[in-house]
């Protein structure tokens, strides 16, 4: 297993130690990894700002950097909204999150700030974080093998990773859609629907309870 520190900020490129298995980019990967943030965990110097929001939307999209694909995921996913660069800070309730960022060296180096930011605790309190979807940068289905060990490392940070490999046909289309779409791009959106599905039934739950 990598002794890497998935806290650990990467000013270099990633080391050539061998990963743990490395992620596979054709299908989802479902992980039992962190699920709150961490003791000892030292929040980044420049972390991701935050803005008020109200707990409607059963998930947010948490930009790591410009450009990630929350955009994209919030018309794709029913019931979810994109928070921009920014933690969402909620008004009278948590706010469910995932991280997106794309999969070159800077994406995921802005995730794992993201991510240490969080762990440590940096993050709003209202936060729960359930995972990282990382949006390929570009075409072909095998990342390089850098990135593979820089994403193999990170994702022994969050809940849940995925990967949404790319769709030549979005850059075209004034609104991305799962038409024609690949099916582990399909497989993805269902997966990222069902959780956006059940935190909405959980949160519809606990209202039913408190009016009750």
């Amino acid at each position: 297993m990598s002794a890497v520190n998935p806290w650990t900020p990467a000013s270099t490129p990633v080391p050539e130690e061998p990963a743990p298995s490395a992620v596979p980019t054709d299908v989802n990967a479902t992980l039992a990894g962190v699920a709150r943030p961490q003791r000892g965990v030292t929040a980044p110097r420049v972390g991701l700002p935050a803005i008020p929001v109200r707990a409607n939307d059963a998930l947010w999209w948490v930009a790591a950097h410009g450009g990630a694909g929350g955009s994209t995921l919030a018309g794709l996913v029913p019931g979810t909204a994109t928070a921009g660069q920014a933690w969402p800070d909620p008004v009278g309730g948590p706010a469910h999150c995932v991280l997106v960022c794309r999969t070159n060296f800077a994406g995921l180096r802005a995730a794992q700030t993201a991510m240490t930011q969080w762990a440590a605790g940096a993050a709003p309190a209202g936060v729960q974080l359930h995972g990282l979807v990382a949006v390929a940068d570009a075409p072909g289905r095998r990342l390089p093998r850098p990135l593979r060990d820089f994403l193999a490392v990170l994702r022994g940070g969050v809940q849940q990773l995925w990967h949404l490999e790319w769709v030549e046909a979005w850059r075209i289309e004034p609104a991305p859609s799962l038409q024609g779409a690949p099916r582990p791009v399909a497989r993805t959106i269902r997966d990222l629907t069902e959780l956006t599905t059940s935190l909405a039934t959980a949160r519809g739950n606990t209202e039913e309870r408190y009016l009750a």
